[in-house]
């Protein structure tokens, strides 16, 4: 391999426009072929000429989690550094936990089987209709064998051991004393019927506890610490255009309405007019007691729209690798927005420019969309 980074970087990306640190990043000889390149993705502003509809022609093709450039154009490309502690990621699911009950969690156990064994009485009852037999006759048919499903499974036989055993009576006595316990709460609405019944019978209802998936909202963070130490000022400058240009993208603008400067004149004192001098003596060069004053003023009102920051995809990369793919060891991530960037400088500086000697950047990108399993199998 070529000690040149540009061998490999320029054909996984478009340089020119590209901010890199260090400069020799993406080196294999020098330790640097694992790298990571954060591109800059610019909303491409519609036309008039275009779809009416928001500008946009090509709706199958929306930008989403597979990095699709439709109606973007890409800005800046910030090549850099793996940052120590940067290569983590978190996958979530949520789950609300519901209090299903005794026959709740009956029901939960047995209810697969049971449909399996209705589902085929139901197919009979389609194939009597279909035979022309009565409409009737085929209903209860069909209610009979449903009957006859419950009574032989393991719920009817589940809920017989309930009913007959000593668990029955200890339920009903369970709930008889949380009544009489709910006297307890009087002037007290700390204490509850049943926590009194549970002192007494030194027993406590099991609630039957199960968790229920009530969707994925969360998205992935990805947070990067960069610790930069230039070691000249040109590297030092590199340091603060980058930051410069992230700090940019990551905020909205906000452009101006009718942007115009008007102007207007008034008549103000002189102040070379001196009425001591005018009353006594008299200017030797006549003296105009107030002159004209010309003021400009500027217009411009912010817009009551803002326009959306620009939006970023990330790799990661092994130039060493013959492969121009991003690294497929690593998991992917989708298109982000940069959403915080904290900047901490050293209170030591280059003589002779006065730029800083240490740049702590620290930058939380979060994807804008949430994971399914279509998504882990793609890589992310």
């Amino acid at each position: 391999m070529s000690n040149n980074p540009n061998n490999y970087i320029g054909r996984v990306t478009k340089l020119g426009r590209d901010l890199r640190y260090p400069s020799n990043v993406g080196s294999v000889e020098d330790g640097l072929h694992h790298f990571m390149i954060i591109k800059e993705m610019i909303y491409d502003e519609e036309k008039k000429n275009d779809d009416p509809l928001n500008g946009q022609t090509k709706f199958e093709q929306i930008v989403g989690s597979r990095n699709d450039n439709s109606f973007y154009k890409e800005g800046r490309t910030f090549i850099l550094f793996l940052p120590q502690g940067g290569l983590t990621s978190q996958y979530s699911a949520k789950y609300d936990s519901v209090d299903v009950g005794f026959f709740g969690r009956l029901v939960e156990n047995n209810l697969g089987g049971m449909m399996d064994q209705l589902g085929s009485a139901f197919d009979d009852y389609q194939l009597d209709r279909q035979a022309g037999g009565g409409m009737l006759e085929n209903t209860f048919n069909f209610y009979d064998k449903a009957i006859g499903t419950f009574a032989n499974s393991n719920a009817a036989r589940t809920v017989e051991e309930f009913v007959t055993s000593n668990r029955m009576i200890d339920q009903m006595k369970f709930n008889v004393a949380s009544a009489i316990g709910g006297i307890a709460t009087l002037g007290n609405d700390k204490v509850r019927g049943e926590d009194v019944a549970a002192l007494s019978m030194r027993a406590q209802r099991n609630p039957y506890t199960s968790l229920v998936f009530v969707g994925n909202t969360t998205k992935r963070t990805h947070n990067f610490k960069f610790q930069f130490n230039p070691k000249s000022s040109p590297e030092s400058e590199t340091v603060q255009q980058i930051v410069a240009n992230l700090k940019h993208g990551m905020l909205p603008s906000l452009p101006k309405i009718n942007p115009r400067v008007d102007s207007f004149t008034v008549m103000e004192d002189n102040p070379a007019y001196d009425e001591v001098v005018e009353a006594e003596f008299g200017h030797i060069t006549p003296v105009k007691k107030q002159i004209p004053k010309t003021y400009r003023t500027s217009n411009n009102m912010d817009s009551n729209l803002f326009k959306f920051p620009n939006v970023y995809t990330i790799n990661f990369f092994d130039s060493n690798s013959t492969e121009l793919e991003s690294n497929k060891h690593l998991y992917k991530i989708g298109q982000s927005v940069l959403t915080s960037l904290k900047v901490d400088y050293a209170e030591t500086f280059f003589q002779k420019t006065g730029l800083p000697t240490q740049i702590n950047l620290n930058l939380e990108f979060k994807e804008n969309f949430t994971l399914s399993r279509t998504h882990v199998e793609e890589g992310y």
